[in-house]
């Protein structure tokens, strides 16, 4: 069985996805992947109450096509190299053009 994973960063929906709608035509099982970084995310600020409400959210949607979100915490580069060589999986990610991510990808 073939399978896909994919890498949310700072897209959070599954309508109009580009690296969902590739992942889910190419693969017959797909993981949806949200990776804690620790020096972008301070568990007391406004924006990580903002993205909790979206992440719980993603996952929503996908149990309605009855998936689940997975979310790691750690260096996010870390996490998807070894989730993807775990499962055998291609990764897939929607492009990120922030400073942070040019230089970590």
């Amino acid at each position: 069985m073939s399978h896909g994973l994919v890498w949310f960063r700072n897209d959070l929906r599954l309508a109009d996805n580009p690296a969902w709608a590739a992942a889910c035509s190419e693969h017959e099982s797909v993981t949806a992947l949200f990776v804690v970084d620790d020096r972008l995310c301070h568990p007391v600020s406004v924006r990580a109450g903002q993205l909790a409400a979206h992440l719980r959210s993603l996952d929503a949607g996908l149990a309605d096509l009855d998936g689940r979100l997975r979310v790691e915490r750690g260096d996010p580069a870390e996490v998807v190299a070894r989730l993807a060589a775990a499962l055998d999986a291609d990764v897939y990610l929607n492009r990120d053009v922030s400073p942070y991510a040019v230089a970590r990808d």
